[in-house]
């Protein structure tokens, strides 16, 4: 039985959850060739995944948030908007991508693009935009003084704290 080795960059606990996933999903992409080919899975394949992985230490809510990275990733929601069979980790098939979610993934797709997309000057509705306001409020004068921060200790644990301020030199 192959296990699974992380690559040798060391993950510190300082590290984001981020950075522990992608690592764990450059793992599964190495070891199940169906995840690197962004091939629709099965049904459930996160028990498929578990019982692959069973016994090497890897919690299961990292498994799940790999999983949940790898099937959000635009390269999957495409194969799955295409349609056409589901593989196991085996890479046969196992089952059919049904019409509500190939339509739910081309949904997401779009929505995607959508976001990504600048809108162009001529998709906008009016013909030309209007100028912005003209603000003729003169700017905030400049401050002559600097604060002072003046810290008087008194009688026990409490400070308190005085500002006063100072005019600046000509």
């Amino acid at each position: 039985m192959q296990t699974i080795s992380e690559p040798s960059k060391s993950v510190t606990p300082s590290e984001s959850t981020a950075a522990k996933t992608q690592i764990l999903l450059a793992t599964l992409r190495a070891r199940f060739p169906v995840l690197a080919e962004f091939k629709s899975l099965k049904i459930k394949i996160h028990l498929d995944i578990r019982a692959a992985l069973e016994g090497e230490g890897i919690a299961n809510i990292r498994i799940a948030r790999a999983l949940a990275w790898h099937v959000g990733d635009s390269w999957y929601l495409q194969s799955l908007a295409k349609g056409g069979a589901r593989y196991n980790l085996a890479g046969e098939v196992d089952g059919e991508v049904t019409e509500a979610q190939r339509t739910h993934a081309a949904k997401q797709l779009k929505e995607r693009r959508k976001r990504k997309k600048p809108k162009s000057p001529q998709s906008q509705t009016s013909p030309e935009p209007s100028a912005p306001p003209v603000d003729t409020t003169p700017p905030d004068p400049v401050p002559t003084a600097r604060p002072v921060l003046k810290l008087k200790p008194k009688a026990g644990t409490v400070t308190t704290a005085t500002v006063t301020r100072k005019e600046a030199k000509p």
